[in-house]
């Protein structure tokens, strides 16, 4: 890797990386797509356009959802009162468009928000080929005890789901030992555990609790400790808060060789540094999508984080090869998901 390149990455800010990404990469390129108004320049015509299986429209979406609220709050308690009073939309329609216009060939479906039978019956299922579900039981009321969760995930497996999606784990306290009926039927069927790691204001937008990026890690690798022959996948590597969370998610990740990591709203100094690490076998690309505009809560600077481009451009910006991008947006994914070429 070239090291000149690896310390414009640490000094630049993204805003300054991406521009200078578009000025070497893109001179003398393909015209770009007109600028929509409301979206950063980088949205339309950033480096992610360049990337070879953007091109060649064979990225795997590891990490999304379709169902979300149908209108948005400015506010972290109002975000959090619309979740509560449940008027959520199914998306699938955008998120295929959002697809068709980022290379993204299939998209993993992580049950959010509403429960896995309503995501299985979801609009999706009108293009079959394009989306593959993830298992999850968060969504049941009343709670299942871990033996039942054990086999109503078992069922959706049956099903077809290929892992257990972002928090379709039951709750198992402080206690990971617990989880053992889970993690036979995980191991039975051999799929990966996807676990959300790090702050974003979705999180924390229908309560008032808050956790330090520390905790999350620690309770991370206890899991990974208890349970070694499980393919654990830390999702957003900690987030967009690269100096602390990310950091703290690496360290989990260079400790337990059946974790991996993925990208989404990740930045490009941690990707790096994943891929040094771990090696590019071991991270996988996801976006967190959730729905088709940015958000209008939470940090300013940070509401763009759960778009396809956004995602994407952190690959291409990235210190890595070609080779390890193609690693990360596709073939690892079709190998953990057990998905033909």
């Amino acid at each position: 890797m070239k090291t000149s390149r690896r310390e414009f990455l640490m000094a630049a800010g993204m805003a300054g990386a991406i521009a200078a990404a578009w000025q070497q990469n893109f001179q003398g390129a393909a015209a770009s797509p007109q600028q929509e108004p409301s979206l950063p320049p980088e949205a339309t015509q950033g480096p992610w356009r360049n990337l070879r299986a953007v091109r060649e429209k064979k990225v795997i979406d590891f990490h999304c959802h379709i169902w979300e609220t149908a209108t948005q709050s400015e506010s972290r308690l109002g975000t959090g009162l619309l979740h509560e009073e449940g008027h959520m939309v199914d998306f699938s329609e955008q998120m295929l468009a959002s697809m068709d216009k980022h290379g993204i060939a299939v998209a993993a479906l992580s049950p959010v928000f509403v429960g896995y039978e309503r995501y299985f019956n979801s609009k999706w299922k009108q293009t079959p080929k394009r989306f593959v579900m993830m298992a999850g039981v968060q969504e049941i009321e009343p709670r299942p005890s871990i033996p039942q969760a054990a086999e109503i995930l078992r069922k959706q497996f049956q099903q077809g789901a290929r892992g257990i999606g972002e928090g379709g784990l039951p709750g198992y306290g402080d206690d990971p030992k617990s989880l053992k009926p889970v993690i036979d039927v995980v191991k039975e069927f051999d799929v990966p555990v996807l676990n959300h790691t790090g702050w974003s204001a979705l999180q924390t937008s229908g309560n008032l609790n808050y956790s330090a990026a520390w905790r999350g890690a620690e309770r991370f690798g206890i899991l990974a400790a208890h349970y070694p022959d499980v393919k654990l996948v830390i999702g957003h590597i900690g987030g967009r808060f690269d100096f602390l969370d990310g950091y703290e998610m690496l360290r989990v990740a260079f400790t337990f060789d059946n974790v991996l990591v993925e990208t989404s709203k990740s930045t490009p100094r941690i990707i790096t540094e994943a891929v040094r690490g771990l090696g590019a076998e071991r991270v996988i690309f996801g976006s967190d999508w959730n729905r088709p505009e940015v958000k209008a809560y939470g940090p300013k600077h940070f509401r763009d984080v759960y778009q396809h481009w956004y995602n994407l451009n952190q690959i291409a910006l990235a210190d890595i090869t070609e080779d390890e991008r193609d690693m990360i947006l596709y073939k690892n994914a079709q190998r953990l998901l057990k998905m033909s070429n």
